[in-house]
């Protein structure tokens, strides 16, 4: 649950402002091309969900997205800028998932932090 909040936070709001002993630390996302590995593309949601799951289960230190683009669901894994990292997971995810693949993405970076 933590993780689907932090994640939709990331995903919705893209500056955040908070005070911290009278100064303001403001987080911002960075975007930029990379790759994420896709483990699910496929119609059904409840499949789309376990799938997700499991992901997740395989490889808990990458965010786990579940994309919906009219007709199918898609699960992606990671935030990849450095391919042959996507690769060396890639190995791990496909002994659950046989037809996980790389695909391009604009991924999100870790966010910066900035003391103004």
């Amino acid at each position: 649950m933590r993780l689907f909040l932090f994640c939709f936070i990331l995903a919705f709001l893209p500056l955040y402002s908070f005070a911290q002993r009278d100064k303001i630390i403001s987080i911002e996302r960075k975007q930029q091309q990379g790759w994420r590995i896709e483990v699910y593309k496929g119609a059904i949601r409840q499949e789309a969900i376990d799938a997700k799951k499991k992901a997740y289960s395989i490889s808990e230190e990458y965010l786990v997205y579940m994309e919906y683009a009219k007709p199918n669901y898609r699960i992606r894994v990671g935030n990849f800028i450095n391919l042959a990292e996507c690769e060396k997971v890639l190995a791990q995810l496909k002994t659950a998932f046989p037809d996980a693949t790389i695909v391009k993405a604009t991924v999100t970076l870790s966010p910066n932090y900035k003391e103004d």
